[in-house]
């Protein structure tokens, strides 16, 4: 295609070929699909780069996505309608009639479009997210302040599905997008991807506004240095769920989206609480706390809670720019607003963001060797992957974790029993986290207690059993804008006798921080897409 190559692998091949590795998609009727595409620089001393569409088969827990098409070029694809061309007419056959496998139909829908502001841009046809008309869910007009559009303002008008088809807005709808032959939301199933925009802009935006702001923003060079240090000393605390432990606040330019992802929703918190200034720290608790609850399952798929996240994030809004100048009003923060709309589409955040794409496609990225022809090297590495059955390939305890289950593993004999146990275990791996015997892998919350896991037996009846300790004092770790308690996380100490409970009782597992005085910080884990979290993320 014109400005590059473009290779299609096929989607209908990718959507069978996932549902063959997985014996509970027998069962399904329906398959909803997540579609993904980006855009991935190949080298820092090349504007050599690919686009890759990727998708995954959402009624799947924890299933690996799979690489539609592809596209090698030294810029972005110069026609979005060339670069779809073989992507749109396909899906359309599957959209209407289904897709048969071994002589049954499987009705294929769209679930969403999950992209960064740059590519939602590019596909939609959309003025881009540095412009004046750049929001896709309503219609704030920016304003130029001190060099920068702001989008200011907590109320705007709602854009729809029939105003965009119409392009109604000549300054947001710059031009077609082939998008409109199928049957979509062009508003609701694009949604705000809360990878870029929370995690790499707007957690970002605070840490850099902390270090780098205008003065009164700005803390000082020994704060700074006080909270790198607590950072770094947090590192042998961070569960095995976390391929990357915190880093100083002096390499924020390279940390990845799972490092501010951490920091957001678990570490930040509790390194912040006693060194920034007591409107900042509240300020960000605003964002902390909304973004728990619009991450977490269970707590998003509540209206009520789903409503507070949703007025938190509009007071934060507010008030940045009374904290920060009102200059700092970017597409990032103004996107904030939109998020409880698309958790109340689509459940948790992480159920659209882009984690398990970049996830994936950086493991991709690694089999492709400098030098030219990439797109053939993809090509060829993603057929022998296929032909070697490595291919989005699982392990058993992968499935076990995706049919809701639990895996026990470390046979061992040498752990604190009750009574002379059939069988002792170290590990037992759930859907989305590991309970260990091992030290920062071991607390969880059983009955609404704290426990820190001792020991995961088989008792001679068959049950199995979690061994350890819980602790008896429970508080709040924060008070503002709400009690902490309310979310299960708290600051605890002492710890109890050895007790015992069902593993089937386990609720969840948790992030256990050092405070002081021989406390901790207790914070449940919440997201839920890690296959663990990918190094160059």
């Amino acid at each position: 295609i014109e400005g590059g190559i473009y290779s299609h692998y096929g989607l209908a091949e990718g959507i069978k070929h996932t549902l063959s590795l997985h014996p509970s998609a027998s069962l399904l009727e329906n398959v909803e699909l997540l579609l993904n595409i980006d855009g991935v620089s190949l080298s820092v001393s090349s504007k050599s780069c690919l686009w890759p569409i990727m998708c995954s088969v959402a009624d799947i827990p924890n299933s690996v996505p799979f690489i539609v098409g592809c596209y090698h070029g030294y810029s972005k694809p110069n026609s979005v309608d060339e670069y779809l061309s073989e992507l749109i007419p396909e899906l359309e056959e599957l959209l209407e009639n289904g897709l048969i496998i071994n002589g049954r139909t499987l009705r294929i829908s769209l679930k969403a479009f999950v992209c960064d502001a740059p590519a939602r841009a590019f596909l939609l046809g959309i003025k881009s997210h540095t412009g004046y008309s750049c929001c896709g869910k309503c219609k704030v007009r920016g304003e130029y302040i001190k060099g920068r559009v702001s989008l200011r303002g907590v109320l705007h008008e709602p854009r729809t599905n029939d105003d965009f088809r119409r392009k109604k807005d000549s300054t947001h709808n710059i031009s077609d997008t082939p998008l409109v032959k199928l049957p979509l939301d062009m508003v609701v199933q694009f949604p705000f991807e809360y990878m870029h925009l929370v995690c790499l802009g707007v957690t970002r935006k605070l840490i850099i506004l902390w270090i780098r702001g205008h003065l009164e923003c700005r803390i000082t060079p020994s704060t700074m240095k006080h909270v790198s240090a607590s950072l770094k000393a947090l590192a042998g605390f961070i569960p095995c769920e976390f391929a990357r432990r915190p880093r100083a606040l002096e390499e924020i330019d390279r940390w990845k989206a799972t490092e501010l992802r951490q920091f957001l929703l678990y570490t930040g918190p509790v390194v912040l609480s006693s060194v920034l200034d007591k409107k900042y720290f509240q300020h960000f608790l605003l964002l902390h706390v909304s973004l728990r609850l619009l991450v977490g399952a269970k707590t998003c798929a509540q209206s009520q809670l789903r409503s507070y996240a949703g007025a938190l994030l509009k007071r934060f809004v507010r008030f940045f720019g009374d904290l920060y100048g009102d200059e700092q009003y970017s597409y990032n923060v103004h996107g904030l607003l939109h998020l409880v709309d698309d958790s109340a589409t689509f459940g948790s955040l992480d159920n659209v963001s882009a984690f398990q794409f970049e996830n994936y496609f950086h493991r991709m990225k690694g089999f492709i060797s400098q030098g030219n022809l990439p797109l053939q090297q993809l090509s060829r590495r993603l057929h022998e992957m296929k032909e070697n059955g490595t291919l989005g390939g699982r392990s058993s305890v992968r499935e076990a974790q995706a049919t809701g289950t639990y895996v026990l593993t470390d046979e061992h004999t040498d752990g604190p029993v009750f009574l002379p146990p059939s069988a002792q275990f170290r590990k037992a791996t759930f859907s989305g986290f590991t309970l260990a015997s091992k030290t920062y892998n071991n607390v969880c919350i059983i009955s609404g207690s704290v426990v820190q896991v001792q020991n995961i037996v088989k008792d001679n009846d068959g049950c199995n059993m979690v061994i350890g300790q819980k602790f008896e004092n429970k508080r709040s770790l924060y008070e503002f804008p709400c009690s902490s308690t309310k979310m299960d996380v708290y600051a605890v100490s002492g710890l109890s006798d050895t007790m015992q409970w069902p593993l089937e009782s386990v609720a969840c597992k948790c992030v256990l921080l050092p405070l002081k005085q021989n406390s901790f910080a207790v914070l449940p884990l919440i997201h839920s897409n890690e296959f663990p979290d990918n190094e160059d993320l």
